[in-house]
């Protein structure tokens, strides 16, 4: 059994050293010259032949294959080394690798919620704005109502023009000779009002009328006092205001 362990790590050996088997065979069995001799195990004769076992050359050959099988067994546990070395070397490398991509796959989440956020602020500072323009829109459109309201001309009172009668009190520069056709208009629709009530096309010529008066007050206003012109262009806004 001890032969044939021995002779199996060496032809192990053999491969891992680079020598062939057939060189380990000879190396094993042909410096085990002294078998050659036991040779003896051919012709007993007795035990005769053994020589005193002195055909084994003291040993010699085979101690150069233990010797061999010891250089084996020494390049077998390097290339052990070797390979634990390596596994370990791609183990630190692979682990290092797991690292980087870890880091790539964290920077990664932060930039996207980095963005996300950035894009959500954003949306809410839009909202917000929004909602400020409307309100200051609204505020806006309020002051501009209540401006109009303020300003908008109010009906002539019941001395200035008499709806139930058609009579109309004019100021003075609508006296002029420049105004008789649109006054006498005037008074003519105020009339039918009276006798058939008011409706859309009677309003719609009274307040077409009363603008007619202002274009023609307005290209006056060089030759009018300034007091003139102001109560004439008030009572015309006025009566305007009287047929809605």
């Amino acid at each position: 059994m001890k032969k044939q362990f021995l002779f199996v790590l060496l032809m192990v050996t053999a491969s891992l050293s680079g020598n062939s088997p057939s060189n380990a065979y000879d190396n094993w069995y042909g410096h085990a010259a002294g078998y050659g001799a036991v040779g003896a195990y051919g012709g007993y004769g007795g035990y005769g032949g053994y020589g005193g076992y002195g055909g084994y050359g003291g040993y010699g050959g085979a101690a150069g294959g233990v010797g061999s099988i010891a250089t084996g067994m020494g390049n077998l546990v390097q290339a052990e080394g070797q390979r634990n070395v390596l596994n370990s070397q791609a183990a630190i490398g692979y682990q290092q690798a797991w690292q980087e991509n870890e880091k790539a796959r964290q920077l990664h989440i932060e930039t996207q919620d980095k963005i996300h956020y950035d894009i959500l602020k954003r949306k809410r500072e839009s909202q917000a704005q929004d909602a400020q323009d409307r309100e200051e829109a609204r505020a806006s459109r309020e002051r501009a109502q209540q401006f109009l309201d303020a300003h908008r001309p109010q009906p002539l009172s019941a001395s200035q023009l008499d709806l139930t009668k058609a009579i109309v009190t004019w100021p003075f520069a609508l006296k002029s000779s420049d105004f008789d056709s649109l006054r006498a208009t005037t008074e003519n629709l105020l009339q039918e009002r009276v006798k058939y009530g008011a409706n859309p096309d009677s309003t719609r010529q009274l307040t077409l009328a009363a603008g007619a008066m202002k274009d023609i007050l307005r290209s006056q206003i060089l030759k009018l006092p300034g007091s003139d012109y102001s109560t004439a262009r008030k009572f015309l806004d006025s009566m305007a205001a009287s047929f809605q």
